[in-house]
């Protein structure tokens, strides 16, 4: 008997439907992958996309209210040039010019960190360690923070941000204060579209944290910038950076942004696996 040809083998039914199971299955496979690889594609991208439209909002937002901060100090600046000391602060109370105490506190102190006038009643004198520091720095000529201060009366930690003026009427300069509770700067935090683990963060020049949040927990003080950190990251020139931060280990889409005149850098962060979360689960479906 001759030997069937491949051909005619091929069309056996014992062959052929195992053949044609094995060729519908690697389609359907490679279909699958291909939906799966532009799926997670598309989340990443939209997760890039989510980090650099959130860097852009809470940059804008952020430089606004410190723009009616150093507004504020250099109306109680000009103000009170040449006028016995503290009367600024009063005459701008008086003609509704400066924010509501509420939300910020402005004071006019002494060059012994003794309260000469504020908007808030619940000012108090400066502390020690905060007016050694402004000593130090002497910012006659440009704006001074510090870190973040527990207020006794208010119970809560604030940021004072600072200028010194010579006075001319007295020996001793006058100090000129703006005080904001610290959760202030990170209460924009949209869990909608950063996530519970998502980042918000201002730093100072050293790196190190003033505020931070993630979700609804809210740090205040400890360094960001460690020797680990990628360099890229530390340009604060807006660019994304994807880095797990080792005082979490969350991975996340970083970006750090400058605050042009100010001694600040903005952080904003988004956590890779909760933004492509849908992803992985459309991922797992079409695998079983």
């Amino acid at each position: 008997m001759r030997p069937k040809k491949l051909g005619h083998r091929l069309s056996e039914p014992h062959i052929l439907f195992p053949l044609l199971t094995m060729v519908l299955l690697v389609v359907i496979w490679s279909a699958a992958y291909e939906l799966i690889r532009t799926r997670h594609q598309s989340a990443l991208q939209q997760a890039q996309e989510t980090a650099r439209d959130m860097a852009v909002t809470y940059h804008a937002q952020l430089l606004r209210t410190l723009r009616e901060i150093e507004l504020s100090i250099s109306m109680v600046a000009y103000v009170q040039e040449g006028q016995p000391a503290g009367t600024a602060v009063n005459v701008l109370v008086d003609r509704g010019m400066l924010p509501s105490a509420m939300l910020f506190s402005v004071s006019i102190y002494d060059g012994l960190g003794q309260l000469l006038a504020s908007n808030s009643a619940g000012a108090t004198t400066l502390s020690g360690p905060v007016l050694e520091a402004i000593i130090a720095s002497n910012p006659e000529d440009h704006l001074w923070i510090s870190t973040a201060q527990f207020d006794e009366h208010a119970h809560r930690w604030s940021l004072i941000f600072v200028r010194s003026l010579s006075q001319t009427i007295q020996s001793s300069p006058l100090i000129i204060t703006v005080t904001i509770d610290a959760e202030f700067f990170v209460s924009s935090y949209e869990a909608t579209r950063l996530g519970e683990q998502g980042m918000l963060a201002l730093i100072d020049d050293n790196g190190r944290v003033l505020v931070r949040r993630s979700g609804d927990t809210i740090d205040i003080d400890g360094p960001l910038i460690t020797d680990d950190v990628p360099a890229s990251l530390l340009a604060g020139d807006g660019h994304l950076v994807e880095f797990a931060h080792p005082f979490d280990n969350i991975n996340r889409f970083y970006t750090t942004q400058r605050l042009f005149g100010f001694p600040l850098t903005l952080v904003t962060g988004v956590s890779v696996d909760e933004q492509m979360a849908d992803a992985t689960i459309i991922s797992l479906q079409c695998c079983f």
